[in-house]
C-alpha cells in the first residue's frame, strides 16, 4: 500500500465516521494522514545547486546542505521528505 492510498483510506474513513462519537480516534486519524503527507516528497522551492540551499515545500524554511543536494532526504526542521528526481537545473 502506497502513502497516498494509506492517506485516502483515512480521509474516507473520517467521511464515513465523522459524525460519530470518536473525537479521539478522528483527531488521531487526521493526525496520521499529517504524518503520511509528510513522508510524501516534494519538490524543493528556488534550489540554488551552486550555494548548495534550497527552501522545504512545506515549512518554507531556507536550507542549506553541507554536502550534495540530492544527499539531503528530508526537511531537519519539519520532517518533509524532499523529492529531487528529474529536478531541473537551476
Amino acid at each position: 500500500m502506497t502513502y497516498e492510498e494509506a492517506k485516502k483510506i483515512l480521509k474516507a474513513f473520517i467521511e464515513i465516521n465523522g459524525c460519530i462519537e470518536l473525537p479521539i480516534v478522528i483527531n488521531a486519524i487526521k493526525k496520521a494522514i499529517e504524518a503520511l503527507e509528510m513522508r510524501t516528497p516534494k519538490k524543493a522551492y528556488d534550489v540554488n545547486r551552486e550555494m548548495k540551499s534550497f527552501d522545504c515545500p512545506s515549512c518554507l524554511s531556507s536550507l542549506y546542505a553541507e554536502d550534495e543536494l540530492e544527499n539531503v532526504g528530508y526537511c531537519c526542521v519539519c520532517g518533509q521528505a524532499i523529492d529531487w528526481s528529474a529536478d531541473e537545473e537551476t
